[in-house]
Formats: structure tokens, sequence, C-alpha cells
């Protein structure tokens, strides 16, 4: 079964905003002179996750790519301008 790519992507979000509030939660800690040291394994094993969510996502976007489910089926040609192909819209200069 193939993973929703915006499950995954969401779950990205997610996990970086975990990380983002442990840090903060961190910092506040140390400039009281208190230890860290759960935090910064919380930290680091939502780092890991991270990583291994993004390479995920990576993967995904590029057989997307490769398998052209970017675009819409119903989708216009792509315009052709000076012999190759254009993603851009040509304006009227």
């Amino acid at each position: 079964a193939a993973l929703a790519p915006f499950s995954t992507y969401d779950s990205t979000c997610q996990i970086a905003q975990d990380i983002a509030e442990k840090i903060q939660q961190r910092n506040q800690y140390e400039r009281r002179g208190e230890k860290t040291p759960k935090l910064t394994v919380a930290i680091r094993t939502l780092l890991q996750n991270l990583k291994e969510k993004i390479a995920l996502l990576k993967d995904l976007l590029l057989r997307a790519v490769s398998t052209h489910q970017m675009y819409p089926r119903h989708s216009p040609p792509l315009s052709r301008v000076g012999g190759t192909r254009s993603y851009f819209k040509t304006g009227g200069n």
C-alpha cells in the first residue's frame, strides 16, 4: 500500500513543529541553569525521525515526477517557445 503524500507531509510538519518547541523548552531550561539531558535525547530522536520523513518525501516526489503524477490529466499541453517547452505562461511583451 502506498503512503499518502499529504499525510506524510503533514506528519513531517508536525515533527518539525515538535522539534522547534522542544528546542525552545530546552533553551529556557538552560537559561535557568537546569540540566536538559532528556530533552536533548528527545530532540535527537525527533531529528532522526524528521530526517527519515524527509527522505521518504523526497522518494515520493521523485516517483511522482518520474510517473508524471504531479500534473492533472486534464491540463492543457505545455506551450512551445523557441522550440523548447516552457512551464511559464508567456506574456505579451
